[in-house]
This record gives structure tokens, C-alpha cells and sequence, in this order.
């Protein structure tokens, strides 16, 4: 079985949407690089979980505080 390499390019754009959500409360210049649309981030529950979305679904995904 062969592992896939982490795609560097999409776990740097991870890294810019989180950092901007945390400082700003919202995602307002990180776009995807498949569709170029905004990358959304919005809490779940009570902060200790967040969405992840793009228009094309490249980004859609739910983090986990620890």
C-alpha cells in the first residue's frame, strides 16, 4: 500500500484560511485553487469545532480543537 503525499499547496491554504479566521472572525481574502472561490470557516457548537467550505467542495471539511 502506498501513502499519498500531503499536497503542500493545499495545506498552506488550510494554514492562511484558519490563521486569518482566528484573527479576524471570518475568511475574506484565502480562495481556493481549484475554483477560486472563498474558503468559509464557521464555528460548530460552542468553538471546539469548525466548517470548512468552498464552492467546489475541495475545502469542505470539519477541524477539530484540541
Amino acid at each position: 500500500m502506498q501513502t499519498k503525499k500531503p499536497d503542500n499547496e493545499l495545506l498552506r491554504l488550510y494554514t492562511l484560511a484558519f490563521e486569518e479566521f482566528t484573527r479576524n472572525g471570518k475568511v475574506s481574502t484565502v480562495h481556493c485553487d481549484k475554483c477560486g472561490g472563498l474558503i468559509e470557516i464557521h464555528a460548530l457548537g460552542l468553538g471546539s469545532a469548525w466548517a470548512m467550505n468552498c464552492p467546489c467542495g475541495r475545502f469542505k471539511d470539519t477541524l477539530r480543537g484540541l
